[in-house]
């Protein structure tokens, strides 16, 4: 599994299963007020070798599932300014910093633009 981040906003997950099949997943997150954000997810698959039509709507049906398992967690996710981690989160407090330069202080207001529209 391969994760790529552009921003706090996008990600691109990339996986593989075995040599059935590669997926991509690019989840694209948009602030909506200071407590809500709507995710969308795209879901893209090569698939190796498979005949058979419903397997192939199996494994998509499967990476959906997953998501949609943690959809209760992001629901109930709360910003801690300590939070408590563990060896291996990585460095989360430095993307956290870094994160922050998108957000008005005063978090009563959605995150600043970071690019002009028309």
């Amino acid at each position: 599994m391969q994760t790529t981040l552009y921003g706090p906003y996008l990600a691109i997950v990339r996986f593989r299963i075995a040599d059935l099949a590669e997926m991509v997943f690019i989840d694209a997150v948009t602030p909506i007020d200071p407590g809500n954000v709507a995710v969308t997810f795209s879901l893209t698959a090569r698939l190796t070798d498979i005949q058979d039509p419903d397997m192939s709507l199996e494994l998509v049906e499967e990476g959906v599932r997953q998501v949609s398992e943690d959809v209760p967690i992001w629901s109930h996710k709360t910003r801690w300014d300590r939070p408590s981690l563990a060896r291996g989160d990585g460095p989360i407090m430095k993307f956290r910093r870094w994160a922050d330069q998108f957000y008005i202080k005063d978090h009563t207001s959605r995150p600043a633009d970071t690019h002009a529209t028309a």
